[in-house]
């Protein structure tokens, strides 16, 4: 996992023993999330994922594997003993995900 698959605001904003904590972790396949020290943020933890790539041709495993991207940040969540979580959508319309069903997905993890 590295600045390409997270946010440079977050790692400049953390310090860099954010990216350096990252570089040992092995990466995060796409789905799955990892938690790191929050370093200079003003958080316990930094729960990272790297959500999905879209293609209409296959949504349902996009809208499958974008889910798990929030159902595996809830439960370290839980694992890590944190009490409250700030998420932003886990999309990028670099990776071609429309807005409106990854806001759907979201709600419908968020609300399960």
């Amino acid at each position: 996992m590295d600045e390409v698959h997270s946010s440079q605001g977050l790692h400049a904003a953390a310090g860099p023993g954010l990216a350096e904590e990252c570089a040992t972790l092995g990466g995060c396949r796409t789905g799955m999330a990892k938690v790191t020290n929050a370093y200079d943020l003003p958080a316990r933890r930094v729960i990272h994922t790297v959500g999905p790539k879209y293609a209409v041709k296959y949504h349902s495993a996009a809208e499958n594997a974008l889910s798990h991207c929030y159902r595996s940040c809830l439960e370290l969540l839980i694992e890590n003993g944190l009490r409250s979580i700030a998420m932003g959508c886990i999309y990028t319309e670099a990776k071609n995900y429309p807005r409106e069903p990854a806001a759907h997905v979201a709600i419908s993890e968020k609300m399960s």
